[in-house]
């Protein structure tokens, strides 16, 4: 039990989908390069994993977290495909508040802050409350 992939290879796309709870989770995965959009969902999720490692598992973020981080993993893989690479820092210009002006996968070499974190941090505090 657990996040699967649903794959429809007649209309080439993908997403996510809990087995334990029955429900899709994210945004509708779409190819990549030479991947087609099963590979490239495996590919996000993998990415995710390693850009939050404080979120595991992708369950925990909400499908409008997953399709907004998704859409720039996917315009970043695009123009660079299979390249590390940021997509929000733009380094020695986006300085971290550490004061560090280098970024590896928009997260700071000397702190370890991760841009995106904020976002999520903003998201569940808002769950939280409500």
């Amino acid at each position: 039990m657990g996040v699967r992939i649903l794959y429809d290879a007649e209309q080439e796309l993908a997403t996510f989908y809990c087995s334990t709870a029955g429900t899709v989770i994210g945004p509708l995965v779409r190819p990549v390069g030479d991947l087609d959009a099963r590979d490239s969902a495996e590919a996000f999720l993998q990415w995710v994993q390693k850009a939050f490692p404080f979120a595991s598992d992708i369950r925990a973020l909400t499908p409008e977290f997953l399709a907004a981080v998704y859409e720039k993993w996917h315009q970043a893989e695009v123009v660079m495909p299979h390249e590390p690479g940021n997509t929000i820092a733009r380094e020695g210009y986006d300085r971290c508040d550490c004061g560090c002006k280098y970024w590896e996968q928009d997260k700071c070499i000397d702190c370890g802050f991760h841009l995106l974190s904020v976002e999520l941090r903003a998201e569940r505090e808002a769950q939280e409350v409500a």
